[in-house]
């Protein structure tokens, strides 16, 4: 054999040794196992934070102010993990534990607009972004799953073989951040985590795919994200990110004019304040945006403590979107020459008349007088030592406020008889004393 054949079969066996070698890996990163994200080399990796927003209607309203808080650091899969690879060629591999700062997470930007990285990091909710609600499915709620992300990045230094390996993503967010938020962490028991991820939202695991890569070195080559540390092909397993357990509900509340009685005036419109505190829990928090509404109008947002609006007979005020903290006070003016009866009736399920609170409770308010509910929370969120569960709303979902006023009677026609009745009276009682006296006088006589 010629010297020139020999050395292009060396290349050839050697070729295939070096395809043959490296099919463990390329076959261990995409793998029989659905699930796989291939990223081609990138470094960059974004996993899903879910919230999901509730509201009593369909409507628009805002997500809560909460900044989630997580960790990363290599995990140790059970012994024996390992994935499989598809294909002719296929080849298994073990799931080893990550190097330290193999992955971290993306924290900012330098002053040089370079991106910095550490083994904590921030995902943020802001209530300065407005979603539209909708009914999914679950009777009477209507929701949105609002998405936001934990970036990642693969320092590919920290690598120095191919191979998978594995890192535990941690959420550490402390539970008065939650609270102070409104935020409801679901129990999978509940019934509420359904599908692949019945588990409480705390933990991920991360599988990065590390290969050769051509040009030399290595590369990122796909990642798989589950909520076990278990076998990463169980495709129960798999999921998008920390989705599924986290609740935030706003609530929306109305009042609606009652003008009753005889000789009430049912045109005329009485002057109200209403007062609003639409906070979250947490220390120095400020307003959140909700939406009113008069008679169905169209909703406009605001900010602002306090409403002037004026209520006649059968109109409806509607706040929607407050916060579980939110508490709401009402104030009416009579600004009338007439003496109203004024009552309030507050109803936790609006509409159910079996379950109602009473608010004022028959009030007389003259010219210029005032009548008010003292400021009373939306529901009893905040007043719960334990807030691991959703709010109840209180008697300030749906109030009735009725003004009333009734006819008087005629008195004047009976005082001009009076004098003439008192004469009759008297006439009555000489005439008796008299039959009586002489009746007497007979029965001496005959005795």
């Amino acid at each position: 054999m010629k010297i020139k054949s020999i050395k292009k079969l060396l290349v050839f066996l050697m070729t295939a040794v070096m395809v043959l070698g490296m099919s463990i890996a390329v076959s261990a990163a995409t793998g029989s196992t659905e699930g796989v994200t291939t990223v081609n080399g990138d470094t960059e990796l974004s996993i899903k934070k879910t919230v999901r927003m509730e509201n009593a209607e369909a409507g628009t309203y805002n997500q809560p102010d909460i900044t989630y808080t997580y960790k990363v650091e290599p995990a140790t899969p059970p012994t024996g993990a390992t994935v499989t690879g598809s294909g002719t060629n296929a080849g298994t591999i073990l799931v080893d534990e990550g190097p330290e700062n193999g992955v971290l997470i993306v924290t900012g930007k330098d002053s040089s607009n370079n991106p910095t990285y550490g083994t904590t990091g921030n995902v943020v909710f802001s209530s300065s972004n407005i979603y539209q609600t909708q009914h999914q499915g679950d009777a009477n709620i209507n929701y949105v799953l609002v998405d936001n992300t934990l970036d990642l990045h693969v320092d590919i230094t920290k690598f120095t073989v191919p191979g998978v390996y594995r890192y535990k993503i941690t959420d550490i967010t402390e539970n008065d951040t939650l609270v102070n938020a409104g935020i409801v962490r679901k129990n999978p028991a509940s019934g509420f985590a359904t599908g692949k991820n019945k588990v409480q939202d705390k933990e991920r695991y991360l599988d990065v795919y590390i290969e050769n890569a051509t040009t030399g070195g290595f590369k990122v080559s796909g990642y798989v994200l589950t909520s076990s540390n278990n076998d990463a092909t169980d495709p129960d397993t798999k999921t998008e990110g920390f989705t599924n357990t986290d609740v935030y509900r706003t609530y929306n509340i109305s009042i609606t004019k009652k003008t009753t009685g005889a000789l009430a005036d049912k045109t005329h419109e009485f002057p109200f304040t209403v007062t609003i505190n639409n906070k979250d829990g947490s220390t120095g928090s400020t307003q959140h945006t909700y939406y009113v509404a008069e008679n169905e109008a169209a909703l406009s947002s605001s900010t602002a403590g306090s409403q002037s609006i004026t209520l006649k007979n059968d109109d409806t005020y509607v706040i929607k979107g407050l916060t579980p903290f939110a508490t709401v006070a009402y104030e009416e003016t009579n600004n009338t020459d007439d003496t109203y009866v004024v009552k309030a009736e507050g109803f936790p399920i609006s509409g159910n008349t079996n379950d109602k609170v009473t608010l004022i409770d028959s009030v007389s308010v003259a010219k210029n007088g005032i009548a008010n509910i003292s400021a009373g929370a939306v529901t009893n969120y905040g007043l719960r030592t334990d807030k691991t569960s959703e709010a109840t709303t209180t008697s300030m979902r749906s109030v009735v406020w009725e003004n009333n006023l009734e006819s008087v009677s005629p008195t004047g026609i009976v005082r001009r008889f009076l004098p003439y009745i008192a004469m009759a009276v008297v006439a009555v009682i000489l005439i008796a004393s008299i039959v009586i006296s002489r009746k007497r006088s007979e029965e001496l006589d005959e005795a």
